[in-house]
């Protein structure tokens, strides 16, 4: 501690200070209001000051910053993980050790715990509406604590604290929403979470069918795993287009020709009638072949490698 002269003169002043208010503030009680000695024990239950409502109103009202906080960070992690997406794919001198899977799968994480927050947000946000319409019915039913009401107080033992009201309206909502809309009922919808995780995947499995595609009946697999070649052709994708009235996968130059003569879909037993309007890019397919050849090594006929 510190004993210097200097210290010690600063502590006697705030000392004499202190008394002295003390000393003003019970000069200037009236003299027919009650000076109360001694203590006095708190009710088991009082109401809350006004001001601390409105603290609380403007705490909750912090929320909205808090969720644009959160959508911004979920629009970082999806733009630097198509950037670099991009980059991996639009390289034609990249090797297998350029591919960072960490980075997907640390990304992947960090979204989910993302989307976790924003979910647990969306319940926090509607349980707060519940509880400050609950405290303001509250308030207005209540008389305010003082000497008088202190014994009507002292009685109140089964009224609910406000702590414990904003907690049980938070519990009980989000086991209300939990059952109509779960997290994991969340992550399966998010389209940028599933893709994400797909691509998560693929870097690890790029012949293996996404984990909701496996029971897909139509998927094109050969012996368990899908095939990265063209129905057309058979040669390996390029650049792969896929219908999005049947899901087929074409390379785009032979689904092109064959479309100018053509209108329905080339795979036997499908039959849908297609336009090159029906078909669009399959950025899953392109990462599929590309990390199959780079951890395989494989080289495509001369035909497809001047494509590269």
């Amino acid at each position: 501690m510190d004993f210097s002269e200097k210290n010690v003169t600063k502590k006697l002043r705030n000392y004499h200070s202190i008394m002295d208010s003390e000393s003003t503030s019970q000069s200037n009680v009236p003299q027919d209001q009650p000076v109360i000695t001694g203590s006095i024990d708190l009710p088991p239950y009082f109401p809350l000051n006004q001001s601390l409502v409105k603290d609380f109103e403007r705490c909750a009202r912090l929320q909205t910053k808090v969720d644009q906080t959160i959508k911004e960070s979920i629009n970082n992690i999806l733009s630097q993980t198509q950037e670099y997406l991009k980059f991996l794919l639009d390289d034609e001198n990249l090797t297998n050790m350029d591919f960072d899977s960490k980075f997907f799968s640390y990304n992947l994480a960090t979204l989910e715990e993302l989307l976790k927050s924003q979910h647990e947000s969306g319940i926090w946000k509607k349980s707060v509406e519940e509880s400050k319409i609950k405290i303001r019915l509250q308030q207005r039913q209540e008389v305010e604590l003082n000497l008088e009401s202190l014994e009507y107080y002292q009685n109140q033992v089964d009224d609910v604290h406000f702590g414990d009201l904003v907690k049980k309206e938070y519990e009980e909502y989000r086991d209300i929403h939990n059952q109509e809309t779960s997290l994991q009922t969340v992550l399966a919808t998010n389209d940028a979470y599933k893709y994400l995780k797909n691509v998560t995947f693929i870097l690890q499995n790029p012949q293996h069918p996404l984990p909701e595609e496996a029971e897909d009946d139509e998927l094109e697999v050969a012996g368990g795993k899908i095939s990265l070649k063209d129905p057309l052709s058979l040669n390996y994708f390029h650049t792969p287009l896929v219908s999005k009235k049947c899901g087929h996968i074409f390379e785009e130059d032979t689904i092109t020709d064959y479309l100018s003569n053509h209108n329905k879909c080339p795979v036997d037993g499908c039959g849908a009638v297609l336009t090159r309007n029906d078909l669009k890019p399959d950025d899953i397919m392109t990462l599929r072949v590309k990390v199959y050849l780079l951890q395989n090594k494989t080289k495509r006929p001369q035909a497809n490698v001047d494509r590269l």
